[in-house]
């Protein structure tokens, strides 16, 4: 008997954000697994921290939608916004206050549980034997540590982070890293955005690969790390490019209106081209996609 599918933390559907004329995301479609912790990676306007905002659902998306630890994105928020924690932009501490009396302020703000949490957050964190200090003397590294038990203070199932690791040294990233890894252990999915292809391999599980707001590929970060080689094709109408992707026998995947991901290396678009403009399709583009984690991070983007 085959193994059940593990169930999805975060599923979106074609989610689109538009700012004015400026795309930041468009159709973009995450799947990532419950209990793993998956990488956005891509370069600056590639759409990473816009699809984090959307998931804390601090922006709604102008079209799609989808479902976040099984509830609707769009209409049950108010459900789902508890489990979660997220670091997207820095907090703002204050710096002649210790590390512990920071957390007890936001604390006290909030939900009474979380006051009870505030010594477990510390201990996760490993923030316990200097929660006394003030946080004008800390690292960047213990500022983010301080940043993520703020984040764990409402028990959360699912942590969201933005380049966590961004302004560390390697030192302090690498024991940022052991922390991550100590908190997935611990039960959590995490998600979090790079620009960085070996930091998602040293520390993710799953990953996916975004440019100018869309996604090109997304997978274990083992297949990924693999290139498995992929056309990225736009054309349309739909039926009569399945019908030809089948008669060639391709393997296509929906990316978006009219955009498809097809298993076939480069040589093969010419063909491929020829046989969608016979049977009477438009065709916009066809063209090899980057080799994900095999290769660097994709083209830098103009908007998003």
């Amino acid at each position: 008997m085959p193994p059940l599918p593990t169930p999805l933390a975060i599923e979106t559907d074609a989610i689109s954000v538009r700012r004015g004329a400026a795309r930041a995301l468009e159709a973009v479609s995450l799947a990532v697994p419950q209990g793993a912790i998956f990488g956005l990676l891509g370069p600056a306007g590639a759409g990473k921290t816009t699809a984090l905002q959307v998931i804390a659902g601090r922006l709604r998306p102008s079209a799609g939608g989808g479902r976040v630890l099984g509830y609707d994105l769009l209409r049950e928020r108010a459900a789902y916004l508890p489990r979660i924690g997220w670091v997207i932009e820095r907090p703002i501490f204050h710096p002649l206050m210790t590390v512990r009396g920071n957390l007890r302020l936001r604390a006290y703000a909030g939900p009474a549980p979380r006051r009870a949490r505030i010594d477990e957050a510390l201990r996760r964190v490993g923030l316990a034997e200097l929660q006394y200090r003030r946080v004008h003397t800390l690292t960047p590294g213990a500022r983010m540590r301080m940043a993520l038990a703020l984040a764990l203070l409402g028990g959360p199932e699912l942590l969201l982070l933005d380049e966590p690791t961004l302004g560390l040294g390697p030192h302090e990233a690498e024991g940022l890293h052991e922390l991550l890894r100590s908190l997935h252990a611990g039960g959590l999915t995490i998600l979090l955005a790079s620009p960085s292809r070996q930091e998602l391999e040293r520390l993710c599980t799953h990953a996916a690969v975004l440019s100018a707001g869309h996604l090109l590929t997304q997978g274990p970060v083992s297949a990924l790390r693999a290139g498995r080689q992929t056309l990225l094709v736009e054309a349309e109408p739909r039926p009569i490019v399945a019908v030809v992707l089948e008669r060639m026998g391709l393997q296509l995947a929906p990316a978006g209106p009219d955009r498809f991901h097809v298993d076939a290396p480069p040589e093969v678009a010419p063909r491929l081209v020829s046989a969608l403009v016979n049977a009477g399709a438009h065709v916009r583009q066809v063209r090899p996609l980057p080799a994900a984690l095999a290769g660097g991070p994709p083209p830098a983007g103009t908007d998003g």
